[in-house]
């Protein structure tokens, strides 16, 4: 659900809804599974905003397209 809120960061950011992703969706992207993406989010090896960090509940994790680039950066350099 958009709020406010969000729109204001996103505004401020120059973002739009199209610049942010699910972990499902960088999953896609990345071509590796969403277990996997959920994996490199959790150990902090792929960068993500947890929206939901001062909630109790899942967590609700977002990725920017620069996010996706430094993991492909790091992922590259170890190889």
């Amino acid at each position: 659900m958009r709020t406010p809120w969000g729109d204001l960061v996103r505004t401020r950011l120059d973002m739009t809804r199209e610049d942010m992703f699910s972990a499902p969706v960088a999953a896609r992207l990345l071509g590796v599974s969403t277990a996997k993406a959920y994996k490199e989010i959790g150990s902090g090896r792929l960068p993500s905003v947890d929206l939901n960090a001062d909630a109790p509940g899942h967590p609700c994790y977002r990725l920017t397209k620069p996010d996706l680039l430094e993991y492909v950066r790091r992922v590259e350099a170890a190889v």
